[in-house]
């Protein structure tokens, strides 16, 4: 009897401590989030107290301009994740996207000749904040979120809203 005793109680402890792993990974899709457009994603999760995560998150997008010019953006955010319920979250999250691009520079042209204008790398950073819902599962599975976000665009010197959806897979 002890031992039956004493294998149900390594099992349900097993059991336990299997339950309290998280997933820590998320590669995902997200549109018209950080990048204002899409991008896609890896996400790590680095803190788990209790109900409480700290992620980090790095993308790329391209965006393709004219003939000349390119755009590569590249989002990177941290996030703070509060949990709500079994696998339902609250996000609070902090963000930057940086933008890189190669334009055409003519102010080393002269009036009324032939000009050949200098190829130059033209870098901008977009900072910004948001929050939203995530559902997760905890040991992994199909990830999906919503946020509502707000961007600096540099150009216009003013703050944007967005509405992002993500979609993924957590592991």
């Amino acid at each position: 009897m002890k031992k039956i005793i004493l294998s149900l109680a390594m099992f349900m402890l097993s059991y336990g401590l299997f339950a309290q792993m998280e997933a820590k990974n998320n590669v995902f899709i997200e549109a018209f989030g950080v990048t204002g457009r899409y991008s896609v994603n890896y996400e790590r999760l680095f803190m788990n107290k209790e109900a409480l995560n700290l992620a980090m998150r790095a993308g790329i997008s391209y965006i393709s301009g004219n003939i000349y010019t390119s755009n590569y953006l590249y989002p990177v955010s941290v996030s703070l994740i509060k949990q709500l319920r079994k696998s339902h979250y609250f996000e609070f999250r902090l963000f930057g996207s940086n933008q890189f691009y190669k334009d055409e520079d003519y102010s080393n042209c002269g009036p009324g000749g032939p000009c050949d204008p200098e190829t130059i790398t033209v870098h901008n950073f977009y900072p910004g904040l948001g929050m939203g819902y995530r559902y997760q599962p905890a040991l992994g599975g199909l990830y999906f979120s919503g946020m509502v976000q707000k961007r600096f665009i540099k150009d216009e010197t003013t703050w944007r809203d967005f509405v992002s959806l993500g979609m993924g897979y957590a592991f």
